[in-house]
């Protein structure tokens, strides 16, 4: 199998649906085309099974200790007061019971989820670790421009 990167979800779903690859892995842009059928989940990534394709295994279920979820965050600049994170944080919960964001999740697949600053940079850490391993073991190089 021959690896290789690529810029960004709606890219590989142009790919895949034109035959120019077999297969990526990515977060959110694929969700529509499993509903519909057009495109077959072949394994999950996190920690529970995708509701648009339950049947369809996680990689933990099938023995691998790996989970990577979809991290969707908010930045702001680098030494943001603590008060004004703290208000952003709030005015995120709020937003996060509205129906239009319902709505969004339903629309990824992805369920409601919520981490303060401290929590999510220890997780985006913990992610790109094991992405790094998973990248530096299948040998896969950055695509050349």
């Amino acid at each position: 199998m021959e690896t290789r990167s690529h810029s960004g979800g709606p890219k590989l779903v142009t790919a895949l649906l034109g035959g120019h690859i077999n297969a990526y892995a990515a977060a959110g842009s694929h969700v529509q085309f499993i509903k519909d059928g057009t495109m077959r989940l072949l394994v999950g990534f996190n920690k529970n099974r995708m509701k648009a394709a339950p049947e369809v295994p996680t990689l933990q279920e099938l023995g691998y200790n790996i989970q990577v979820g979809m991290n969707a965050v908010i930045s702001g600049p680098k030494g943001l007061p603590d008060p004004i994170q703290k208000k952003l944080e709030e005015a995120y919960l709020e937003a996060m019971k509205t129906p239009a964001f319902e709505k969004y999740l339903n629309t990824i697949d992805s369920p409601p989820a919520f981490a303060g600053a401290g929590a999510t940079a220890k997780g985006i850490e913990e992610d790109s670790t094991v992405l790094g391993r998973i990248i530096k073991e299948a040998g896969i190089k950055e695509e050349q421009k």
